[in-house]
């Protein structure tokens, strides 16, 4: 639960408890509303499945090479009709210009936003530690 909100986490522990933040000083934080969600506030099955589709397509396009990759995933928070997904981020510009172009398109079936923000000390880990902790 987080707030009292029934929930479900991903996580990529070994990677929230490993400093990366020197190569990768940014954290990105996109949050994906669900159109479609359960009594719980959780998504429908067909919710969840767009979402996930849209996950992969970003991943794909945003993570760079496979040697020198781009974006490492951290976590993934589902609950309250929405997840929230938190990558660390070498090169915040070609993140921006990829999320800005697919927000452009008025007709994108999935409705999001995102931050990104420089990070260098590892808060966002901290943060996610605490918040899954309690």
């Amino acid at each position: 639960m987080i707030d009292g909100a029934p929930a479900v986490a991903d996580l990529n522990m070994p990677l929230l408890k490993t400093k990366i933040n020197k190569t990768f000083p940014y954290i990105l934080s996109l949050w994906v509303s669900f159109e479609n969600s359960n009594k719980d506030e959780l998504p429908s099955e067909l919710a969840k499945q767009s979402a996930e589709v849209f996950e992969a397509v970003m991943g794909e396009q945003l993570k760079g090479s496979e040697s020198l990759p781009n974006i490492m995933f951290l976590a993934s928070l589902t609950s309250d009709n929405a997840r929230d997904l938190f990558y660390r981020v070498r090169k915040p510009k070609l993140v921006r210009t990829c999320l800005q172009a697919l927000a452009s398109q008025k007709d994108y079936p999935i409705k999001f936003d995102y931050v990104i923000d420089k990070d260098a000390k590892g808060e966002a880990e901290e943060w996610l530690l605490k918040v899954l902790d309690s």
